[in-house]
């Protein structure tokens, strides 16, 4: 499952199995994929609009190509 900004991420809208509203300007997307890996340098590309939920391999996927971002600038500042 994978959060979305109302507003955001049009593409996976489009690919999207199902959605339901998160509240408080969120929306809940089922996303078929076929490579975990793929979805999650996709999602990374979305920044804060878009947050990964499930299953924990996407999410921690996800979380480690943002840290390599943050790294490559130097850490929080």
């Amino acid at each position: 499952a994978v959060r979305v900004r109302t507003g955001a991420g049009h593409a996976l809208r489009r690919r999207a199995r199902a959605t339901t509203d998160a509240g408080e300007g969120w929306d809940r997307l089922e996303v078929e994929h076929s490579s975990t890996h793929a979805l999650a340098d996709e999602l990374a590309g979305y920044g804060g609009d878009v947050v990964a939920e499930s299953p924990e391999e996407l999410v921690t996927a996800v979380r480690s190509r943002l840290e390599g971002v943050l790294a490559s600038l130097g850490g929080a500042r």
